[in-house]
């Protein structure tokens, strides 16, 4: 895969992540549940090779700054039908990040990440192994008639398909309460910055109870003193307009004024309205006059003719 082909399927892998639900748990995968979930938008159906899965996560990794890639060597649960076994195993883990988020850069893939990483795996196991187990009980199902051990083989299967499905609703949940951990603990950082911001901010001089006293005090008197501008300001314009004979306007006498003139537009929209109206009555009486006068000269024309 070269460069703008790698560009390319890394722009739509981004696109497909941040479609998904934004999640602690969602944003982690490991090298092969990374293959799973991106290769039919990588290359557009496509299959993706392992060289190809290597080109675009170091794109993401390197260039876009959108992932982080580290490997662990762990031990893990190895889940067979019947057993649970140990087995050490590599895992890559990849890891979808903001590349603002410096901190979470800094802080790379944890150890808790590699155990939400090792939950997701087994559950897929499990999934993977009830459809098997289901499989496997529809077929003994069908040739119970022909073989006399299958009923005991599909009871077995039964009991087998239920300690499978209980196991996984309890990973299940405790994926959920790792995800609802990891939300409560973004809100109590949260919590933690507001907190020590507004401590950091409260020591400031003027937040102080004298300094605030003392301050709304002096605004009191700047209004105050506003206020008596304001006011020889208006006296003086009115003994000006008095001593240049313009007479005083009551305010009353406005909003009487002003009642007039709007009482004078209603009464003129009223009689054009009315004029109107009565045009409109004068037209209709004047084309019923000339139908009746045409009905008229049609009668005279047939007796006429008669």
């Amino acid at each position: 895969m070269r460069g703008a082909k790698a560009a390319a399927a890394a722009k739509r892998q981004t696109a497909r992540q941040k479609s998904k639900p934004p999640g602690f748990t969602e944003s982690l995968y490991t090298r092969r549940s990374f293959q799973a979930e991106f290769e039919s938008v990588a290359l557009k159906g496509a299959a993706l090779l392992q060289l190809d899965v290597d080109v675009v996560l170091k794109y993401l990794e390197r260039d876009a700054r959108v992932v982080i890639v580290q490997k662990n060597v762990c031990v893990c649960l190895e889940l067979s039908l019947a057993y649970l076994s140990l087995r050490f195993s590599v895992t890559h883990a990849v890891k979808f990040v903001e590349p603002e988020d410096a901190e979470a850069i800094a802080e790379g893939i944890t150890e808790v990440d590699f155990g939400v990483l090792e939950m997701k795996t087994t559950l897929q196991k499990l999934v993977d192994q009830i459809s098997e187990i289901e499989h496997w009980g529809a077929s003994a199902a069908r040739t119970q008639e022909h073989c006399a051990y299958v009923p005991s083989v599909e009871e077995q299967l039964e009991e087998l398909l239920a300690k499978r499905l209980n196991t996984q609703e309890t990973l299940q949940t405790v994926l959920y309460k790792i995800e609802s951990a990891a939300t409560e603990v973004e809100i109590m950082k949260g919590y933690d910055t507001s907190a020590r911001t507004l401590r950091a901010v409260l020591p400031n001089p003027l937040l102080q109870k004298e300094s605030i006293d003392a301050t709304m005090e002096r605004m009191a008197d700047v209004l105050g003193d506003h206020k008596e501008i304001e006011d020889a300001i208006s006296l003086g314009n009115d003994l000006a307009a008095s001593s240049a004979g313009v007479p005083d306007v009551d305010d009353d006498e406005l909003k009487d004024e002003l009642g007039m003139l709007i009482e004078e537009q209603k009464k003129k929209e009223e009689e054009e309205k009315e004029r109107l109206r009565l045009e409109e009555k004068h037209k209709a009486e004047e084309k019923e006059r000339a139908r009746v006068e045409a009905e008229k000269k049609r009668k005279a024309r047939r007796t006429r003719r008669r």
